[in-house]
This record gives C-alpha cells, sequence and structure tokens, in this order.
C-alpha cells in the first residue's frame, strides 16, 4: 500500500483532529462493537452526586471541573480514539514513512523493570489454560517502538485507511475475547447488564492512562510485582499513585456509586474488582539496590512527535 501526497499533508498538518466518539474499525466484530457502543451510552445515563469517591476521582483524574458523564467521557476521547479487534495483524498492519522523525526527549524512556522474581503459577485451577486478551493500548507500544527508531509509524485499519501514531494520545485500543467470556462477567445471564458495562468501562479507563506520559514515563508502564504479592513475578503492578490500576479503581468506584441499576451483590463484586486494582498499587518498594522508596505522582503530560522529514520520491510502504 501507498500513501499519496495528500495523506503524508494528513499525517503531518491534521493529526490533531479527533472526533468526539470513539471509532470502532470495521473489523471490530458486530457484537463486540455494540456492546462498547452501549457501555458508552450507559456512562451518559449515570448521574454524579458530589462526595467523596468523587473529589478523589477528580483529584487522580486532573479534573479542573466536576465529576460526570461529559467530563468523564472528555477523558476518555482525548487517550483513547480507535478500538481494533484481536483478529488485526499488527506486522501487517504497520505502515512505515520513508523519512526521518524527530520525537522530544529523543533518548529518554521509560526503564524496564529488572526484577528477578519468579513468577507465581496462574490461581484458580485453570493451569495450562491459555490466555485471552481482554484490552491492550496499541498505539502507546507503537509510538514507543516509533520513537525509539525515529521513524513515523501509520496503522492501516481493515477498511485500508491509514491511522497516524503521532502520539499515544492518538488512543488505539485492542479489545479481545477475555473482555467478553461469560466467567468474567459480574452479571453472567446477559453481556449488556450495567454491571458488566462498568466492569469494560473500568478497564478501557485503565488502558486509556497508558496513553500519558513521556520520557520515563511514557505510557505509564507496569512494574513487576514483588514476591509477597498476589501476582508475584509478573507485570501487574503500578509504582506510582496515579496509574492505570489507580485510575481504573478510582474510576470504578465512581460508577459504582453512580449505578442505580446494580444489585448489591453486584456492587459487592464491583467493589472486590476495585479492591484488587488498588492492591496492584505498590505504595512502598524497592529498587534494585534494594533501597526503600516511596510510590509517587509520576507526570502525565502526553508526548508528540515534533517534526517528519520525508524522503523525496516515495510513498509510505
Amino acid at each position: 500500500m501507498r500513501f499519496k501526497d495528500l495523506v503524508v499533508f494528513t499525517l503531518l498538518f491534521a493529526v490533531t483532529a479527533q472526533s468526539n466518539a470513539i471509532e470502532m474499525d470495521s473489523g471490530v466484530p458486530g457484537l463486540q462493537a455494540e456492546s462498547l457502543r452501549k457501555d458508552q451510552k450507559y456512562l451518559d445515563r449515570l448521574f454524579f452526586d458530589k462526595n467523596e469517591t468523587h473529589a478523589k476521582t477528580k483529584g487522580v483524574l486532573g479534573f479542573s471541573g466536576a465529576v460526570n458523564a461529559e467530563s468523564l467521557q472528555a477523558w476518555l476521547n482525548e487517550r483513547v480514539a480507535l478500538v481494533i479487534s484481536e483478529s488485526m495483524d499488527l506486522e501487517k498492519s504497520i505502515l512505515v514513512a520513508p523519512g526521518k522523525a524527530r520525537y522530544p526527549e529523543p533518548k529518554v524512556l521509560p526503564k524496564p523493570d529488572r526484577s528477578n522474581v519468579k513468577p507465581k503459577p496462574s490461581s484458580g485451577g485453570q493451569g495450562g489454560s491459555e490466555p485471552v486478551l481482554v484490552m491492550s493500548n496499541t498505539g502507546a507500544a507503537l509510538y514507543m517502538l516509533a520513537k525509539q527508531n525515529q521513524v513515523l509509524l501509520a496503522l492501516k485499519q481493515t477498511n485500508g485507511k491509514p491511522f497516524p501514531l503521532v502520539s499515544p494520545r492518538e488512543g488505539v485500543i485492542q479489545i479481545g475475547k477475555g473482555l467478553f467470556l461469560e466467567k468474567f462477567r459480574v452479571n453472567p445471564e446477559t453481556q449488556d447488564h450495567p454491571a458488566n458495562s462498568l466492569s469494560r468501562l473500568s478497564t478501557l479507563f485503565h488502558e486509556a492512562r497508558h496513553s500519558d506520559g513521556h520520557g520515563a514515563t511514557l505510557g505509564f508502564p507496569h512494574a513487576i510485582c514483588p514476591e509477597d504479592h498476589s501476582y508475584a513475578g509478573h507485570p501487574a503492578c503500578d509504582k506510582n499513585l496515579n496509574g492505570p490500576y489507580t485510575i481504573g479503581a478510582q474510576v470504578l468506584g465512581s460508577l459504582v456509586e453512580a449505578c442505580a441499576d446494580c444489585s448489591t451483590k453486584e456492587k459487592t463484586i464491583l467493589k472486590a474488582i476495585e479492591a484488587d486494582s488498588r492492591s496492584r498499587v505498590l505504595k512502598v518498594f524497592k529498587d534494585p539496590s534494594g533501597k526503600t522508596l516511596h510510590a509517587g505522582m509520576w507526570s502525565d503530560r502526553p508526548e508528540r512527535m515534533i517534526s517528519f522529514v520525508r524522503d523525496s520520491g516515495h510513498g509510505l510502504e
């Protein structure tokens, strides 16, 4: 596939425009896309009274105004623009522009967690079962890859349209069947029950946080959980106080309080999910030298590609 000059112009000069709604790639299965749209509509129906939970949500999300359906949706829309299916072949869908891209803090990237904690086996008697994809912030990972190689990448959507990846804030989220499996539902009876919508929205807010950060905090990467943790050895913890697990938990707390359609049992299950996310926030941890450190707030200022100098005589391959 080749991009013509008009498309290159669009990539370089019109990438800041975003839709007010999250776009579904045409490759996303119809029932999954419809469920996610219903989740957004249900969020719009919720009413948020002023209380301590919402005040904490306001603080961690960095709102200047009140916590309500509109402000929560706006926060999401700044960080999520496109949802793609797990069936998309990313290797075949990544387009590389012939030329040189310039990024802020070009040599500054998140440091990988070097913990050598041996991973605990999966619990729940499901040993040997294959892992399933629930949701992943693919856009942040691809932006980081582009920055490392100082190139401009775009994602070829199912309809052939290029989606430029000039910032993690472009927000490409990949979803899988795990997001909809009956065994993971709060209410197993129906996929689109309000309680299930809240659970999926919490996951979406979690992944949206990965669209934030710059330099060392780019993508808000997870950390390896320590030996005494339920998820020891797995990259399923955060070493900050405003990362994905905090965001997902705090937003879920506000959603549960606003849910008039959720039963007491469903709220109890959702609160357990919230507690699990909070347990993954390592408020105190040790660095590789053994020094005790305390988690703080990471900078959520986003990155964006600065410029791109295109090679002459070629399109984008």
